[in-house]
């Protein structure tokens, strides 16, 4: 009988079983310089929770703003409308719904952003152990509407 295909087996690598071997994320573009136990390994699993929660966070704030709009877009002026709380659907004002998903849009920008800053903070970590510059404009944050009507301003005469 053929072995069975594991991700620890040896003869699942090509016949290559070096734990040493540095490894690149398709993510990330980063390479661990070290074992999986080591310094640049455990920085580079540091980074995909963020990641991943960064992701599901998203798919999260995209399903509320489009509850948003169709709440937006309902030509009914006010009345209960069904919500969805975990596996039981209550009937809730129209108006309490849409205060509640804007409140959870807020948190959800919130929480994204602080998970950027942390990414942010651990992909530097990650180089510095690998010994490379850090990324030159990873850092940026965007400018703020008063910014940019600032800009404009300058930029007109």
């Amino acid at each position: 009988m053929a072995p069975q295909w594991s991700p620890s087996h040896p003869a699942s690598l090509g016949g290559r079983a070096s734990s040493t071997a540095p490894r690149r994320s398709s993510a990330t573009g980063l390479t661990a310089v070290e074992g999986p136990h080591g310094k640049g390994a455990g920085a580079e699993e540091g980074i995909y929770r963020p990641m991943r929660e960064i992701v599901d966070l998203d798919v999260k704030r995209n399903r509320n703003r489009e509850a948003l709009r169709a709440l937006h877009k309902d030509p009914r002026p006010d009345g209960n409308v069904m919500v969805c709380f975990g596996n039981m659907f209550i009937h809730l004002p129209k108006s309490t719904t849409k205060e509640m998903m804007q409140k959870d849009q807020e948190h959800l920008d919130e929480e994204i952003n602080n998970l950027r800053k942390e990414l942010r903070v651990k992909v530097n970590h990650l180089f510095e152990a690998q010994g490379k510059a850090e990324l030159k404009g990873f850092n940026l944050n965007p400018m703020t509407p008063e910014e940019m009507k600032l800009i404009n301003r300058i930029l007109e005469g």
